[in-house]
């Protein structure tokens, strides 16, 4: 499961209004940004997604196949 996080704005205005994947969850922030929960098989197309937002977008975390939490990374 990724966590993208998006900042308040235009960004977290137009991902909260659309269904991305069946099991997304979208957690709404007291400052106004958003954290994405979501689950896909393909992680260069969301990866490609996330970097279209430019600075208004972060992955926050992302499955990590060695066991340990992979972190916040910048894409």
């Amino acid at each position: 499961e990724f966590h993208i996080h998006f900042t308040a704005g235009k960004a977290a205005d137009y991902v909260s209004e659309r269904i991305w994947a069946d099991s997304q969850e979208i957690e709404q922030l007291k400052d106004g940004s958003i954290i994405l929960h979501i689950t896909t098989r393909s992680e260069p197309e969301l990866m490609a997604w996330v970097r279209s937002f430019g600075d208004e977008a972060a992955v926050e975390t992302q499955p990590d196949t060695s066991g340990t939490d992979a972190g916040t990374r910048t894409v």
